[in-house]
């Protein structure tokens, strides 16, 4: 997988952050959850989402996830 491929959103599928904003402060921790909602009208098949996440430009992190979506 190239890290510089981007691709549309599958059809029927949505991808969020809950809570969708937050402030942070130094030396706390913080969990935020990704909601992945899929319709009859999202394709079977196995989808890899990578993120990326800044703060301040004082930390920087990236990472991947897949999505498997069954018949």
């Amino acid at each position: 997988m190239s890290y510089s491929s981007v691709l549309p959103m599958p059809e029927g599928m949505e991808v969020s952050l809950e809570p969708a904003s937050f402030m942070t402060y130094p030396h706390e921790t913080y969990y935020a959850e990704v909601l992945v909602q899929t319709t009859p009208a999202t394709p079977p098949g196995k989808y890899t989402f990578r993120f990326q996440e800044q703060w301040d430009g004082s930390f920087y992190g990236e990472g991947w996830f897949e999505v498997i979506v069954t018949g």
